[in-house]
């Protein structure tokens, strides 16, 4: 089938469902562009200190404590509420803010933070309500995360922690590994006013948004198209005909008429 398949074949089927392309493509922009324009992000209401922030970076990590002791007691699932417990004490959230501002100084963290925090208020109470952890329905592995206004000081902040609870397994004689399982990232919108949709957030004009979704539009309906002729081939010229056996005498252009 494919051995007298050409690129006269890809133009004359395209050519052939031009009016489908178009009317897919049309269908395809009216719909995104709709979705653009009408339907807002669904936000969060969070509390926290994040001035007048419209979207958190949020950082997660997920792992588990490998017990490597003897200690018949000693499991995973009591291991993680021990390891969790940590993260209340003073000793914790000194050690934590101590290598956030070796990379961060104050000032950088409030003029990235926004209106509300001032340098005085970054203290390691206040950096600790930006981290919160928790447990799977099994108690076994523990999710981190992280989220603030900055990317980079999300990543750092949550790192600073994971540091943290490595510290404690090496204090507990090396009994204890850390194996993470995986890491993920998302943008959490925030509940206030300024709620937008996709394209007032991406700051795209209407033509533009339209523009670009029918080019896309047109392109996915090309390739389509050439898959529906790749696999209904139809006889497209003279060596189509003789190959299926029958002679051609001539060829007459038919002009279609209205």
């Amino acid at each position: 089938m494919f051995d007298h398949f050409g690129i006269k074949d890809v133009f004359i089927g395209i050519w052939k469902y031009k009016w489908k392309i178009i009317l897919a493509s049309v269908i395809g922009t009216v719909i995104v562009v709709a979705i653009c324009a009408l339907f807002p992000f669904k936000t969060e209401k969070i509390d926290l200190d994040v001035g007048d922030a419209a979207e958190l970076q949020m950082k997660t990590v997920s792992f588990y404590l490998d017990y490597q002791g003897s200690g018949e007691a000693v499991t995973s699932k009591s291991l993680s509420s021990a390891f969790l417990a940590t993260m209340n004490d003073k000793a914790c959230r000194e050690y934590t803010v101590d290598l956030v501002l070796d990379k961060y100084s104050r000032k950088d963290i409030a003029g990235f933070m926004g209106n509300g925090i001032t340098e005085a208020s970054v203290t390691s109470n206040s950096l600790a309500q930006y981290v919160f952890s928790a447990t799977d329905e099994d108690k076994f592995a523990i999710k981190l995360t992280a989220r603030t206004t900055d990317e980079g000081f999300t990543e750092t902040l949550l790192e600073a922690y994971l540091s943290w609870f490595k510290q404690v397994a090496a204090n507990t004689g090396s009994q204890v590994k850390i194996v993470e399982l995986s890491r993920n990232e998302q943008v959490v919108p925030l509940d206030n006013s300024n709620t937008k949709t996709l394209m007032q957030k991406q700051q795209w004009s209407l033509t533009k948004v339209a523009v670009m979704v029918f080019i896309v539009c047109v392109l996915l309906s090309i390739i389509g198209a050439f898959f529906r002729i790749l696999f209904a081939p139809t006889l497209n010229r003279r060596s189509d005909f003789e190959a299926v056996g029958l002679t051609v005498l001539g060829e007459i252009s038919i002009k279609e008429r209205n």
